[in-house]
């Protein structure tokens, strides 16, 4: 599953970039152009910001693996990766990630997890 956040540093938040079909049809929601608040759901949400603030703050290329997410009571394994983007070439101001599992009936919205979390300075 591909996606991606661009940084607004003017509204102090981080929009929906770009994401694959799979996230796309699992949201149910306009991804690009859309606020992480309204993307996210409310349990994840400040998890999801301080991840993505920190991998531009950093930079730093962030990996996780695991557990990813928990779906109803669905446990879903697999591994996520994040690394941060820049428009010109010098400062961060976007994270592009990618999260690879077996897919499960994208039934509800998910619970995000961060199981063996490891950062990386770039």
């Amino acid at each position: 599953m591909l996606w991606a956040f661009q940084y607004y540093p003017d509204a102090e938040e981080f929009r929906g970039w770009f994401a694959g079909a799979k996230l796309n049809k699992w949201i149910d929601k306009s991804f690009s152009g859309g606020r992480l608040q309204d993307l996210a759901s409310s349990t994840s949400y400040e998890n999801i910001r301080q991840r993505l603030t920190k991998a531009i703050a950093g930079p730093s290329f962030w990996r996780t693996s695991g557990c990813l997410f928990i779906v109803d009571d669905l446990e879903v394994r697999g591994e996520r990766i994040a690394l941060p983007m820049s428009s010109n070439g010098k400062l961060a101001d976007g994270v592009v990630g990618a999260s690879d599992f077996v897919s499960p009936p994208l039934l509800g919205m998910a619970e995000l997890v961060y199981e063996n979390e490891e950062w990386y300075e770039i």
